[in-house]
């Protein structure tokens, strides 16, 4: 069979063609479909359009074709639209998390830090901030950006435990760093 998405592309459209793609066993090629109608759309400058699919897509390859590597590109192509960042760079820290990919998952983290973000969502990227600088205090090559990290999470809400462990965690790790 050959897989064909129907204009106008609708996200009803779209979900019950992924579950009949599903039971038919034809998900990867419905994802090749989908990720040609995504590239079409961005390439035609329908970027809200593009970076829903890149988005559908990614979480398809992330949950159901088990493929973080993939997910993590489409996400990152939905990053690329520069609709729904957000969104993208919540999948790209999640995906490059589980797949252990620490410069993907920085790289995500410190795009949704630097950005502005409505005011329901400052304790989400918050939460972004203090896990950033988690992740690069573990890490000999990033810690001074880890500790510039901290310190601006702890100026913007200070959460002094979770500052004091993932310090005394870094300090058993680097003794004699100067910040820790």
């Amino acid at each position: 069979g050959y897989v064909r998405l129907a204009e106008p592309i609708t996200p009803a459209l779209l979900e019950a063609t992924r579950q009949l793609a599903t039971q038919a066993g034809a998900l990867p090629r419905f994802a090749e479909t989908l990720s040609r109608a995504a590239d079409r759309a961005r390439d035609q400058r329908e970027l809200g359009l593009a970076c829903d699919l890149y988005l559908r897509l990614g979480a398809m390859y992330e949950a159901e074709l088990n493929d973080p590597a993939l997910a993590a590109a489409k996400y990152a192509e939905a990053e690329a639209t520069g609709d729904r960042q957000v969104e993208a760079w919540r999948a790209l820290d999640r995906v490059c998390a589980a797949s252990g990919d620490k410069a993907g998952q920085i790289r995500a983290l410190r795009a949704w830090v630097n950005t502005g973000v409505e005011s329901d969502g400052l304790a989400e990227q918050l939460d972004a901030l203090y896990r950033l600088a988690a992740i690069e205090l573990a890490d000999e090559a990033t810690r001074e950006d880890g500790c510039e990290a901290l310190t601006w999470a702890l100026d913007r809400e200070p959460q002094y435990e979770r500052a004091a462990a993932m310090l005394r965690e870094a300090a058993q790790a680097a003794p004699t760093h100067e910040k820790l």
